[in-house]
């Protein structure tokens, strides 16, 4: 009761070591440090809807949801490319700007949703590569 709507638990799995490192636990996941390696990362996260009263030990499978974030640039190129690019682009109201300030807008935008994508199926191509090389 009174407490968090939303805590997300993360470690880093260490290669080297085969290990994950201390369990963190974090209101929202901009409070991840910037120098964690977010292709290690695994992030659990718990999230429900209130906090006014206790969470009912038999209805908490109606009351709190949780999973499993894996592939952290992955979801992060689906979110800008499916929803942010798009609102961007059928944006009516631009203010002052001038069509070619929109257009290079849009451009900008283009370019960081695929520097995402790009990053995102290195890591994931280079991931295969190691595995297989162990086997």
């Amino acid at each position: 009761m009174n407490g968090n709507t939303k805590l997300f638990f993360t470690s880093v799995f260490d290669t080297d070591t085969k290990k994950f490192s201390e369990i963190a636990v974090l209101e929202n996941l901009l409070s991840i440090q910037e120098n964690v390696n977010v292709d290690s990362l695994a992030v659990l996260y718990f999230i429900r809807h209130n906090n006014i009263q206790e969470v009912s030990q038999t209805q908490i499978f109606k009351e709190v949801f949780c999973g499993e974030i894996k592939n952290v640039t992955q979801i992060l190129f689906n979110v800008y490319n499916d929803m942010l690019l798009k609102a961007f682009k059928t944006n009516s109201n631009w203010g002052v700007m001038t069509e070619n300030n929109k257009v290079q807008a849009i451009r900008n935008m283009e370019k960081y949703v695929n520097a995402i994508n790009h990053y995102s199926t290195d890591n994931q191509s280079s991931k295969t590569i190691v595995s297989f090389e162990l086997f």
